[in-house]
This record gives structure tokens, sequence and C-alpha cells, in this order.
């Protein structure tokens, strides 16, 4: 438990930055993060944001094609997603999901939830496990990563390509975001990005 702790402690002082990339019209699907080492990859109808997104720490923000592009296509639902790869050999989800459940349901793990690191701002309302990952469904009452952002956060906890990888969702205050249409942008972003690093593994080993 000592060691998810840490491991989860530096990805959570990863923050948001601008990075000079530009921003094609068409919206970008897929974007390489560490030198390659990783890919994120958008569910349909939303796109990963170059611009806001630091491809060198392993982060990037996905949001509606039509926010951040100009492809004047907008998902159906309207949250916003963001996505840190942690560091080569940080790995600690598949065989220790019970641990990590548990570490993220003690004041320690609630404040590796908090934004601001506080742990009184975190409520935990629902947790799901499974093989090789863990999601958390809980409320942050601190500032969040963006303004216009709602407290209501469902993050997800797995490995890719050894390195422990967790994705969020928010919806924007502006729009509604039902719990089930949060949950399955979360999937989606999950399952699209386990399967753009499941290719780019395979590709590696074939090389």
């Amino acid at each position: 438990m000592g060691r998810l702790r840490l491991i989860l402690t530096g990805l959570a002082l990863c923050g948001l930055a601008a990075c000079d990339v530009p921003l094609p019209g068409q919206g970008v699907q897929t974007l390489a993060l560490l030198d390659g080492a990783v890919k994120v990859r958008a569910p349909q109808g939303y796109c990963v944001d170059p611009v806001a997104s630091r491809a060198e720490t392993g982060f990037a923000v996905i949001s509606s094609c039509g926010l951040i592009a100009a492809t004047g296509v907008f998902s159906t639902t309207d949250g916003f997603v963001t996505v840190q790869f942690g560091p080569e050999g940080s790995a600690a989800v598949t065989g220790s999901e019970d641990a990590l459940a548990a570490l993220l349901r003690t004041r320690q793990g609630a404040a590796l939830l908090s934004q601001s690191g506080q742990p009184n701002n975190i409520r935990v309302d629902q947790m799901d496990r499974g093989d090789g990952l863990i999601s958390v469904h809980f409320t942050d009452r601190g500032p969040a990563l963006v303004d216009g952002l709602m407290q209501d956060e469902w993050r997800a906890f797995l490995d890719i390509n050894g390195r422990l990888t967790t994705i969020s969702v928010r919806a924007y205050e502006r729009t509604t975001l039902t719990s089930g249409q949060a949950q399955e942008l979360l999937y989606a972003t999950v399952a699209q990005v386990r399967a753009a690093n499941a290719r780019a593994a395979t590709a590696s080993e074939n090389d």
C-alpha cells in the first residue's frame, strides 16, 4: 500500500500546462505522449486537445471535437476528460485491485483524489472493481482543475504499458451529464486508450 500511495502522489502532482502544438482543423483523435511510449485516443465525438495537453509529462485533455477544433461536430454528451500516464514501471493496479480500492477509501486516498490534496474535500460515493481496473465516483468540494467544471468526478485507475494510468471525467457547469453518461464516457475512453496502446505494444514486439 505504501508503494501505491507514492505512485498516486506523483500522479497527483502533474498539472495542466500548455504545449506548442498547432491544433488541426479536423481535430486530433490520437496523440502520442512521453516520446511515443504511450498513446491517448479519444472516444467517438471527442478529440484530444494538443494545446492543453502536456505530452512530455504524459498528460492529455479530451473534450468534444466541436469545442476544441473547427469540425462543427459536437458529441451527444459534453464532458471534460483527462488522462495521466505515470512513469515507466509504475504499474500497480493489476493484481492489487483490492489494495488500491482499500487505499482510496482511507484519508490518504481521499487526499490523492483531491485536486488540492485536501482529504476533507472528498466524499467517495461509489467504487467498482474489475480485473486490472478500479473506478471511483466522488465529489471534490475543492477548486477544480479548470474553472467551470462540476464537483462530481468519475475516475478510473488502470495499467497501460507498465505505467499506472488515471482517466477522469467531469461535467461542465453549463451542461448536464448524468451518472450513467459519465460512466459511459469514462469506460469508452478506457477502451480507446487500451486499444491504442495494445496495438502499439504489438507493433513494437514485431519490430
